[in-house]
Order: C-alpha cells, then sequence, then structure tokens
C-alpha cells in the first residue's frame, strides 16, 4: 500500500543521506532521551523528550517512528558500557576481586541510570542484533564468574543471568533513597556482593542504617 503524504513525512528517513541541522536534531534528541532515560526510566514520552529538547514533537517522529526506535538506538550504547565493564573485569588478576569489582561497577551504573535493567531486558523482544549483543554481555560476564568459580570464591550456582535482578534490586534502594540519602545504596549492594562473593577479609559496612524517623519516608516513597 503507498503511504498518504502525512504518512511518508511521519516515518523514520534513515535511507536518506541526513542534512547536517537533521543530524544535529537527531543527536540532541538522543543525547536528550539518554538523559531523560536515565534519570526517569523508560516511561519517559516523546512528548517529553522533544519538549526538553526543545524541539517540537514532529522533529522528532521525523527521525524515529516511535519511542521503542529511540530506545533501540541507545541500547546499542547501555551494551557497550556493560561489555567495557566485564572486559575490565577479565584483566584483573584475582579472580575475587575481578567478579566482586564487576558487580559493584555495574549497580554503580544502575544507580546513575534507571533504564539501563529496562533496556537489557527488552533486547529480548527487540531485533537480532540487540539479542546478539545481549548473549555477547551474558558470556563475557559468565567468564568473569568461572574464574571466581574455579577459585573457589563465589556461591555455588550463581550465574550471569543473576546480575541483572541484583542491579535492579540495588537500584529499587537508590531510587526510594533519592538525594536524601545518596550513598545508601553502597551499604546494600556490599551486603549483596558479600552475600555473592564473600571478601578475604570481613570489614565493617559502608555507612549507616537508615534512623527511625528516616525509614518510613525511604519506605513508602516513590521510586
Amino acid at each position: 500500500m503507498t503511504p498518504t503524504t502525512a504518512e511518508a513525512a511521519a516515518e523514520p528517513d534513515a535511507a536518506r543521506p541526513l542534512r547536517a541541522d537533521a543530524l544535529r536534531n537527531r543527536a540532541l534528541i538522543l543525547d536528550t532521551a539518554r538523559r531523560l532515560f536515565a534519570e526517569r526510566g523508560l516511561g519517559v514520552t516523546l512528548n517529553d523528550i522533544a519538549r526538553e529538547a526543545g524541539v517540537g514533537v514532529g522533529t522528532v517522529y521525523r527521525r524515529f517512528a516511535d519511542k521503542d526506535a529511540v530506545v533501540a538506538a541507545l541500547r546499542a550504547d547501555k551494551f557497550a558500557v556493560l561489555r567495557e565493564l566485564a572486559q575490565r573485569a577479565a584483566e584483573v588478576d584475582d579472580p575475587r576481586d575481578a567478579l566482586r569489582g564487576y558487580l559493584h561497577e555495574v549497580m554503580a551504573v544502575r544507580v546513575r541510570d534507571r533504564a539501563i535493567h529496562e533496556a537489557v531486558a527488552g533486547a529480548s523482544n527487540g531485533a537480532d542484533d540487540l539479542r546478539e549483543e545481549r548473549d555477547r554481555l551474558g558470556e563475557e560476564v559468565e567468564r568473569v564468574i568461572e574464574r571466581a568459580r574455579a577459585a573457589g570464591v563465589v556461591r555455588e550456582g550463581f550465574a550471569a543471568r543473576d546480575v541483572p535482578l541484583l542491579t535492579l534490586m540495588i537500584g529499587g534502594v537508590a531510587d526510594r533513597a533519592g538525594e536524601a540519602h545518596p550513598q545508601l545504596w553502597r551499604r546494600y549492594a556490599a551486603l549483596v556482593i558479600d552475600a555473592v562473593c564473600p571478601p578475604q577479609a570481613s570489614s565493617a559496612l559502608p555507612g549507616e542504617p537508615l534512623g527511625v524517623s528516616d525509614l518510613p519516608a525511604v519506605m513508602h516513597r516513590r521510586a
């Protein structure tokens, strides 16, 4: 079926070379979307992105058919960040330090970027190249875990597939703690990491538990 003029105008024109101003708009839209998704998660709309970027929503739709297309464009960046962390961990000599360091860093990424676990989880329903990115990441993380397993320093049964849910848990603490308690997540990250891959020597948990007066506000705060 031949699209109408209005439909054709709304379709992304990736097949045609983009003018300099169109390239700038595309980069601006992606940069804005990246920031908003990191701050608020994937509930952000294209209208939100357009308003924050200072462009008309029609400009956004000319570059991207829908929000899924924006998310897909950003997913590759997010996978690249996570794969770099796994690759750096693979270069650490001590298997225990490698796994503990990787887990802490990936949790820190989730604290900074609320959309990252949603983007990775969504790769299962995405294009083949995104599923391949997910599988490559899983293989690299599994190699870090396998080194720790061979050294006998990781809890039996722990797998790369456990990592996204661990980051989700710690991200939930950070989201609820908000700006009032920005370092609280580190305390619970340490607890989780110690449970997965115990430290060589016992040490105190970072920070302090919430006070009695602070706990209800954090528990009931909307993430």
